[in-house]
């Protein structure tokens, strides 16, 4: 997780051995800015405790705390008020953190910033209108970033001859715990996907059939004292090399992702190809096949819309086909006093300096 290195950060390094520059970039963030006013004063016993509290907030918080984003948001904040002292941007980290861990009042907030960030009293409430932003902004961007660890690492479905081609990892990735034996070498060799795939080769030969391939995964010297998962791996492997099944590649490593394989299902093969097998399959195995009349006048139906002659519809004249839909559907119209009046409605309230509640972030 992100949150994970800047927390190894601020466990390993001693605040007394870091530089000012580095000071000043951590009281920028919420998460490792110090507990007092100085670093210096911060104990090992101080930063468990905060650390603590840390761990227990919502993983979307955890992750906003930490944000490059509300880092650089603190910092331009603090820069539009010459805030230069890195214990008074450590304060404006402290009480956005403490928003969240303590559930601290507007009242409290408003005495730090006139008493310790020394901002005068007239301008109190755009500094809160600020706060605001950043408060909001930890729950956007925790989000965002949330969602990004959820995706995963950009990856590419491929089958796996191709994928050794354009990955040179992926050969050499390791699938299993104990070193294989090969016909071609007097010593066991590692046990990767190459390896498993030169083995797989020399077992069954030129047969590629399903058969085959589960004899070798249960009988073969080299699989059949394989585990659970490793077997469920190797299988993988040897189905996308038999029938061209598409696995899951993480492109930035090269490497193949077992996990979200799995979730695949195995990957699929051509699509157009599968189904047009399936759909024969289908016809042998079904008892309730349908009755030749049946066939014929869905063929017919099929003839018919595929000679259907294109029409226009709507204003653009664009063009469609009819057998891709069922009605034609006006175009509406915009209705331009809607948008002007929601135009003006936000204008409104993003030039109110003052919310009724500056920390109620329930609409966001």
């Amino acid at each position: 997780m992100h949150y994970n290195s800047n927390v190894k950060k601020m466990e390993n390094k001693s605040h007394k051995k870091i530089n000012e520059k580095k000071k000043l970039e951590m009281q920028t963030y919420p998460m490792l800015a110090s507990v007092h006013w100085k670093f210096e004063d911060d104990t090992d016993e101080d930063m468990q405790k905060w650390f603590n509290d840390f761990i227990r907030l919502d993983v979307v918080i955890k992750y906003g705390l930490v944000s490059p984003m509300v880092s650089k948001e603190i910092f331009k904040m603090s820069q539009i008020r010459d805030i230069k002292d890195k214990e008074q941007i450590g304060e404006i980290s402290r009480i956005i953190r403490e928003v969240f861990t303590r559930h601290i009042n507007e009242e409290d907030i408003v005495k730090r910033v006139i008493n310790k960030l020394k901002i005068s009293k007239d301008k109190v409430d755009d500094f809160m209108v600020d706060l605001r932003f950043i408060l909001t902004l930890v729950k956007k961007e925790g989000q965002r970033i949330k969602e990004e660890e959820e995706k995963g690492s950009p990856s590419e479905m491929i089958a796996i001859i191709p994928a050794m081609e354009k990955y040179k990892e992926v050969g050499e990735q390791l699938i299993s715990l104990e070193p294989i034996r090969l016909e071609l070498f007097d010593v066991p060799v590692r046990p990767s996907i190459k390896n498993w795939l030169e083995d797989y080769r020399e077992t069954i030969g030129t047969d590629k059939s399903s058969i085959k391939r589960s004899s070798y995964l249960f009988t073969s010297a080299n699989a059949k004292g394989l585990g659970q998962e490793d077997r469920k791996k190797v299988s993988l492997i040897l189905k996308s090399y038999n029938d061209s099944t598409k696995i899951v590649v993480d492109s930035q490593k090269g490497l193949v992702d077992f996990e979200r394989s799995f979730k695949q299902g195995g990957g699929a093969k051509n699509e157009q190809f599968k189904n047009k097998q399936n759909l024969e399959q289908n016809k042998k195995d079904d008892i309730f096949i349908k009755s030749e009349k049946g066939i014929e006048l869905e063929e017919k139906t099929e003839t018919k819309l595929s000679n259907a002659q294109e029409v226009n519809y709507g204003p653009r004249n664009s063009m469609v086909k009819s057998r891709d839909y069922k009605k034609a559907e006006l175009v509406k119209k915009p209705n331009n006093d809607k948008v002007d009046l929601q135009k003006k409605k936000l204008e409104k309230k993003t030039n109110e300096k003052k919310a009724n509640n500056l920390l109620d972030l329930s609409e966001y």
